[in-house]
């Protein structure tokens, strides 16, 4: 694929003008670039009680999973246990996690249509009937509730905290429990 982004680079600038060359190696770079995909690093291990945990930091002989931001995790979690969070070597199931993150006042704004809302509810696995949802779309439609437009919230999911900020896209875990501050229990 090089040798024939070199050939019609060569091409075009042998035949263009400097501004067409200008804007067809932009549209290149940029497809280029548009191609190269999000990532996190994030690790799996399963400790002596045959729990499975999971954080941002490797621990023993912890197995890296790749998160890619436009395929999600590249394993799957259903037909596994009951998903764990390590943060600052203290462990939390997904369902304490989403408890604690209602209790500390998160919210959770979503949307029926939202792909991006289904894949951070399924990282929670089975807690993730126990987040502080709130569903933004009337009727699996894409016109806003009242609540999220008075929360003005422009794009799916967004988690907004105690403190009124907030934070749009999919979230690890591990970032959740401590921008909460579920971390400190």
């Amino acid at each position: 694929m090089s040798a024939t982004l070199i050939a019609a680079f060569y091409l075009l600038r042998s035949r263009a003008s400097k501004h067409a060359f200008a804007l067809t190696l932009s549209v290149l770079v940029a497809s280029l670039l548009h191609a190269m995909p999000a990532q996190a690093e994030i690790y799996r291990w399963v400790d002596a009680q045959g729990k499975v945990h999971y954080g941002d930091l490797p621990s023993g002989a912890a197995e890296q999973l790749h998160y890619d931001a436009g395929n999600g995790m590249q394993d799957s979690a259903d037909d596994e246990p009951e998903q764990t969070t390590t943060v600052h070597k203290k462990s939390m199931t997904a369902t304490e996690l989403a408890q604690c993150l209602r209790a500390k006042g998160a919210k959770y704004y979503t949307a029926s249509w939202c792909p991006q809302c289904a894949r951070q509810k399924r990282m929670f696995g089975q807690g993730g009937r126990a987040l502080p949802a709130v569903e933004c779309s009337l009727d699996g439609d894409r016109k806003q509730t009242r609540a999220c437009k008075r929360a003005d919230i422009k794009s799916y999911p967004t988690w907004e905290f105690a403190d009124g900020q907030k934070s749009s896209g999919v979230k690890s875990l591990v970032w959740l429990a401590r921008r909460s501050g579920c971390d400190r229990l």
